[in-house]
């Protein structure tokens, strides 16, 4: 709770400031503002998520959804946030109020070669992947970034950027918070109109709050190769990574490789594939997290201070008609911890379908599969959802919903077995509280 509050007093009010600042900055205003409101109730016959002797709980929920975009010669800002409280009735849980929080802008103070970036993420994580994702299983977490970049003309061509951030990494009730000093610098060179080649370095400063012993600093040295032809963009990174841990750890260094390829092969249609192997750790995910568009994989990094290495490869498949629309994707991760004994192989896969009835009814359908092997610890994992959802729009602005989850997960460990079922039934206005987050 105490990072909740935290951020109530701080975040919210710089999230404040930067709204009412795109107001007065720019004359032609380009905001766009919307919010939802609703009324939320669902039945679960195992709310504990055990294997045995489950609890039937009644959660009652109210929702308040907002979302902010201002799209200006000034001012770049994508606001999305959701706050929801719950009621268990049956007090399985104690009420709770949750909030998520995606805040991207970018102020534009000289065209061309000088802007300011802001960045905040805030949402709950699992503290514990080995056991179910429960409330009382899960944390709040928040990353706040923001810093310059500038770019100065060397040729007409050619460009040399020069960049900063400050991190902050706050973690629930854990001793893993910790701060960051981030400097970037590229030379790039302009090979034609939608080509680019850099080199490119950066230097990272981590220091733990408490957890001394997990501070480093890390050097990262690529190569980058950036294509964007007509609706498309392929991204290869290339490099070495060192990272300078403290004494009483051995220090790490080894390559690193990064692949981004999106391809919009149609208005509503395209291919997206991720892949990576390099050093990370969990705060530095929590930031990429929170802005890239694939978030497969719902647990996330396990949170601690450890380095690892992790390699991971993610796809997905979006096609849309005019009545229609499919989502596949696929993921497989494998994650190497230098010093804990957390290392984990996940893979899985999504499935959505989503069919218009209707001008008022739409009907959803989705399976999603998730498989985790902790080799350390020699537990298995196997996770399936499934469900059904159907949507009627009473008018313009309300709309119904129900829907109906299947729940389950096999394991070689008894507590982290379970079965559930559960049935929603949501009332709101304006759009959907789900596409805030």
């Amino acid at each position: 709770m105490k990072i909740f509050v935290q951020y109530l007093n701080g975040h919210l009010i710089f999230l404040t400031v930067i709204m009412t600042g795109s107001v007065f900055m720019n004359p032609c205003l380009a905001a766009r503002t919307n919010y939802s409101l609703g009324i939320e109730a669902s039945y679960t016959d195992n709310s504990t998520l055990v294997a045995d002797d489950p609890i039937d709980d009644l959660i009652r929920s109210a929702l308040l959804g907002f979302e902010f975009n201002e799209d200006s010669s000034i001012v770049q800002a994508n606001v999305r946030s959701l706050a929801q409280y719950r009621d268990y009735r049956e007090d399985s849980f104690s009420d709770e109020v949750l909030l998520y929080l995606s805040l991207d802008s970018t102020f534009t103070l000289r065209p061309s070669s000088f802007f300011w970036k802001f960045e905040d993420y805030f949402s709950q994580q699992q503290l514990d992947n080995l056991t179910p994702g429960t409330p009382d299983n899960l944390i709040n977490t928040n990353v706040f970034s923001t810093g310059p970049d500038f770019f100065f003309r060397i040729s007409s061509s050619d460009s040399l950027y020069v960049g900063s951030r400050i991190n902050d990494y706050n973690f629930e009730n854990e001793d893993v918070n910790n701060s960051r000093l981030i400097l970037s610098l590229a030379y790039i060179a302009g090979i034609s109109s939608s080509v680019d080649m850099s080199l490119n370095a950066q230097y990272q400063d981590a220091t733990y709050d408490t957890l001394e012993v997990a501070d480093f600093l890390r050097q990262d040295l690529f190569l980058r190769f950036d294509s964007r032809p007509s609706r498309s963009q392929f991204v290869l990174d290339l490099g070495l990574s060192y990272i300078d841990r403290d004494e009483t750890l051995e220090d790490v260094d080894g390559y690193l490789a990064r692949l981004l390829w999106h391809n919009q092969f149609r208005e509503y249609s395209y291919f997206r594939l991720n892949a990576l192997s390099q050093y990370t750790d969990s705060s530095l995910n929590l930031l990429s997290s929170g802005a890239q568009t694939i978030q497969f994989d719902r647990a996330g990094s396990q949170i601690n201070g450890d380095i690892f290495k992790e390699q991971r490869i993610e796809a997905m498949y979006h096609f849309a008609t005019s009545s229609s629309s499919y989502n596949v994707q696929a993921r497989f991760s494998e994650e190497d911890y230098e010093v804990l004994p957390q290392d984990r192989l996940s893979r899985g896969a999504n499935f959505n379908y989503t069919h218009i009835l209707s001008r008022t009814t739409n009907l959803t359908a989705y399976l999603r599969y998730q498989k985790y092997v902790y080799r350390d610890v020699e537990q298995r994992d196997t996770q399936r959802v499934g469900g059904l959802s159907l949507n009627y729009r009473l008018s313009r602005k309300y709309t119904f919903r129900f829907e109906y989850t299947l729940n389950s997960q096999d394991s070689n460990v008894q507590i982290a077995q379970y079965d559930e079922n559960r049935i929603f039934i949501s009332f709101f206005y304006g759009l959907d509280p789900g596409t805030y987050r």
